[in-house]
């Protein structure tokens, strides 16, 4: 019970002690370095530093005394720093970018020392040391040589990802432990929240405050989610958001850097481009979740700024703009993704039939051929914004391994396939057809209807029929009030081959309906000769029916 008190009590004194020797290696830096010989200057700094770490080497041995002996050697390590500002010559009055350099300096030789305990033994405190000294490094790098703050971005952009193919290595290696994994996701959020907070602050009188403020709004949400939580895969998500969002303003940082002035759809292209060879090359399942998503979003996307353009002129014009680069981030992505399978799986054909992945593959590159086309066809905007929504609620429903939520989410998708299909503009249907060709459509919506729940034809077979009946209906009404020879003609051919595929399958339902169907055109065909012939007559057979059917019961009873 006593130990507990006497640590503390040695915990203090080591902290108080530390502190005044800082305060006074600073004071003799500062004030009576300059009347010392430079050598003198160098020696007893190099001296100390030397000191303080045998004392930490010694020291470690004794595993109850570790703590002193981090101290011991974060203290030499500090020493270090003051001995190469030391060897340039000391801080110097009035010469900012001189003394920036010799912080710049200090800093890179003090992190050689951490990365190579950190390779002996991966400590977290030594892990958040580096960190802050790397940061340092690129402040005082940056304002040596004269840089703008763009470029300290740039850096920074470049040691957050560095983390996250750190996060990714122990991921695969699990070379770390719990509380260093920890550390890694926690600095991570720390880091880029306040990358973020430079990119914010930088571009708030620009252009470019609203995609700033953006990813501060995200920053922010996905860090509190991953505080709280303090779980390893809301970390490691973490980490691919602020690697996926680091990439956009790296690029655009890269390009204003070296005097870029073109268009903008250049630089999303190339943004793109590393997305995916980032997800390529780590292949963590949390990054191709999110890019998954981008590939979904960013058609939308466009499409959204077209449409802006077209109603308002928001981006300068729609010829100018729209048909620029779009269409190809979809083909990128789909390209990715095939890629991606072939990383992870090669050549296995069973495996290669049930990716979900190259089902991704085909859906973004069926959607990048789908916006090039409106890219040439603004007439097209409609029929790809409904293909899209059928197509993402198509991979929806692969995601899951249920059949059935699968045949849901592939009939839910239906509609908005045929809708598509119904705004093509690439056949131009005369307006006295159309009736007939969107009936069709919706007859081969019932088709894939019935191809879906291939399994439950039985229990579905009433729906198909009533709907069918309902088609033929609709195009009958269509004939008898405005219909012209050629729309009786197609009516008529259609109902003789359902008739004949019917009586082939001995289908009776599809026998009567088309039969039904036949016999009212006919009639229809016909109704001049039906008019013209006198009422008597009709009332004539309608006599004959009658004695018929009394003569046919007389013989029943």
């Amino acid at each position: 019970m006593e130990r507990k008190p006497k640590n503390l009590i040695s915990i203090l004194l080591l902290t108080v002690g530390v502190i005044f020797i800082l305060v006074a290696g600073s004071i003799f830096v500062t004030t009576a370095w300059k009347y010392l010989p430079v050598l003198v200057k160098q020696m007893a700094l190099l001296v100390v530093s030397a000191g303080m770490f045998g004392g930490s080497f010694l020291i470690s041995k004794n595993g109850k005394l570790g703590w002193i002996s981090t101290t011991l050697f974060h203290l030499g390590n500090a020493f270090i720093g003051f001995f190469v500002i030391a060897v340039l010559g000391g801080f110097v009055d009035e010469k900012v970018q001189d003394n920036m350099f010799r912080v710049f300096a200090a800093s890179c030789a003090m992190a050689i020392p951490i990365v190579i305990k950190l390779l002996v033994k991966k400590q977290v405190f030594d892990f958040v040391t580096l960190i802050m000294l790397t940061n340092i490094a690129f402040v005082s790098g940056c304002a040596a040589l004269e840089e703008n703050l763009r470029t300290y971005m740039y850096l920074l952009t470049g040691l957050e990802l560095a983390m996250a193919l750190l996060d990714y290595n122990n991921q695969k290696a699990n070379t770390f432990d719990k509380s260093f994994r920890l550390c890694v996701g926690v600095v991570h959020l720390i880091q880029t929240s306040y990358y973020f907070l430079l990119a914010f602050l930088y571009n708030l009188p620009d252009d470019g405050g609203a995609v700033s403020t953006l990813f501060m709004a995200v920053v922010v949400a996905v860090t509190g989610v991953a505080w709280v939580t303090r779980k390893a895969l809301a970390i490691r998500v973490w980490n691919s958001i602020a690697s996926f969002l680091l990439v956009p303003t790296a690029v655009f940082d890269l390009f204003h850097v070296i005097g870029y002035t073109g268009s903008n759809s250049v630089i999303w292209l190339l943004v793109i481009i590393i997305e995916a060879v980032i997800m390529i090359w780590l292949a963590r399942g949390e990054m191709i979740g999110l890019l998954v998503a981008i590939a979904v979003v960013i058609p939308y996307g466009q499409l959204l700024c077209y449409w802006l353009d077209a109603w308002e002129g928001l981006f300068g014009g729609m010829e100018e703009n729209w048909s620029a680069t779009y269409y190809p981030y979809s083909i990128v992505l789909g390209l990715a993704f095939a890629a991606l399978y072939v990383v992870r799986y090669g050549n296995v054909e069973s495996t290669w039939k049930e990716s979900k992945m190259l089902k991704f593959a085909g859906v973004q590159l069926i959607a990048g051929c789908m916006m090039w086309i409106a890219s040439k066809m603004p007439e097209a905007w409609t029929m790809v914004f409904f293909l899209l929504i059928a197509l993402d609620i198509f991979m929806v429903g692969v995601l899951f391994k249920n059949k059935e939520v699968k045949q849901v989410f592939n009939t839910i998708a239906l509609p908005a396939f045929i809708v598509a299909m119904m705004l093509q503009p690439f056949v131009e249907i005369p307006d006295a057809y159309a009736v007939e060709w969107n009936c069709f459509l919706i007859a081969i919506g019932i088709v894939l209807f019935r191809s879906i729940w291939y399994d439950k034809k039985e229990t579905f077979s009433i729906i198909y029929f009533v709907l069918t009946c309902v088609l033929l209906g609709v195009v009958l009404l269509s004939d008898l009030v405005s219909g012209g020879i050629g729309n009786v003609l197609i009516l008529g051919l259609t109902g003789i081959a359902m008739l004949i595929i019917a009586s082939i399958k001995n289908n009776k339902k599809y026998v009567v309906a088309s039969s039904v169907t036949l016999i009212l055109l006919v009639l229809y065909l016909t109704r001049e000769f039906w008019l013209s012939i006198a009422w008597w007559v009709y009332l004539f057979v309608a006599g004959v029916v009658l004695v018929i059917l009394a003569i046919k019961k007389a013989k029943e009873a």
